[in-house]
């Protein structure tokens, strides 16, 4: 619960202090769930992609990338650093590192990247019809599964597409989801 108030909080605050102060908070608070209960996924599949909705609708600004680098910084390096169960690569691979991944991603390449760059790359009438939250979705998104397939082997993206495909469809059938 923490986590995710303080994630909240972090973007509702104007000053960069105060934003960033809520932001390493949430960042401890969901590093110490990742650390003591395997329902992680629900914070980071509660915050991702409500962000990421709010940046292809126009809605996250500088500050708000800004508080997420912090919170993703802080959460990452202090799951790295101090427990021993986390590795780069078991939180690149997992599904919820993964999505985080890819939204900081998003916003390091919208962040720094400016329309007229893509104009000048992809061609002008093309740019100009897609909204640039979009095109740098899609982007880095291609990028991304370029990236995942080299690290990874080509069946990485299949795999987790197929996974959480089941996630959906299949009921879940434990004895706790059956009571």
């Amino acid at each position: 619960f923490l986590s995710i108030y303080f994630f909240i909080a972090s973007f509702r605050r104007s000053g960069k202090k105060s934003g960033y102060l809520f932001a390493v908070l949430s960042g401890i608070f969901t590093a110490a769930m990742m650390h003591t209960w395997g329902g992680n996924a629900y914070i980071f599949f509660v915050i991702l992609p409500a962000l990421f909705i709010s940046f292809l609708l126009g809605q996250v600004d500088k500050n708000k990338k800004l508080n997420y680098f912090v919170w993703f910084a802080s959460c990452f390096s202090l799951a790295l650093l101090v427990f021993e169960k986390y590795s780069i690569k078991n939180i690149l691979s997992s599904q919820q590192g993964g999505l985080a991944v890819f939204i900081f991603l998003v916003f390091v390449l919208d962040f720094f990247v400016d329309k007229k760059h893509f104009k000048k790359i992809l061609g002008g009438n093309l740019t100009e019809k897609i909204p640039k939250p979009l095109l740098v979705s899609v982007l880095t998104g291609i990028f991304g599964a370029i990236a995942a397939s080299l690290l990874f082997g080509i069946s990485f993206i299949s795999k987790n597409l197929m996974n959480f495909y089941s996630l959906l469809v299949k009921p879940a059938t434990s004895r706790l989801i059956q009571t």
